[in-house]
């Protein structure tokens, strides 16, 4: 048997508020482009996901190297093409919505086939997921299924809950996987 130490991963930065109509390859090329004094690396960055937000606008979650990455977060306000953009450090941890876990999202759930499994994330109960459950946050009975797992305190918080102790056990675990330059 053999025991090997978990590589560790670049930094993710998230760019919220960029034009719908940029490509990932486009947006790069204008961010190096219009902020030069960054030096990004456009060969060395990667888009790693893509998604919509509510204002229209999409956001990139990109890998950068971690010199490129203090310099973004120096000045996270950056100018692309024509609209300005803001950048943050994306610490994201997947929540499953049908078995109120992290590590994982629902498309990718190992019981999404059995709905019998579902896992409510505002009350916990089994049988149904948050979107069908009755329970309304601020309410007495909202409980975090996973914190319930793990002998947690689960009362008062739902499951996805940024001031969730398990969650932010989760992304403090990922921060120390991150390299972000030095020792």
């Amino acid at each position: 048997m053999t025991i090997r130490i978990p590589a560790r991963r670049n930094p993710h930065v998230r760019f919220s508020g960029v034009d719908p109509d940029l490509g990932p390859e486009e947006f790069l090329r204008l961010l190096d482009e219009r902020n030069p004094t960054l030096q990004i690396g456009v060969d060395i960055s990667k888009v790693k996901v893509t998604f919509r937000e509510r204002g229209g606008t999409k956001a990139y979650v990109v890998e950068v190297d971690p010199e490129a990455f203090r310099r973004i977060m120096a000045s996270p306000r950056l100018s692309v093409g024509w609209t300005m953009v803001h950048a943050s450090e994306d610490l994201h941890v997947p929540t499953c919505t049908f078995c109120a876990s992290y590590g994982h999202g629902r498309s990718s759930c190992p019981t999404a086939a059995d709905p019998t499994k579902a896992v409510c994330t505002k009350c916990g109960a089994e049988g149904h997921v948050g979107a069908a459950c009755p329970v309304r946050m601020g309410d007495a009975t909202v409980c975090c299924a996973a914190c319930r797992r793990v002998g947690l305190e689960a009362v008062g918080h739902p499951t996805g809950f940024s001031g969730c102790p398990l969650l932010q056990e989760k992304v403090a675990r990922l921060r120390a996987r991150t390299h972000y330059g030095g020792a």
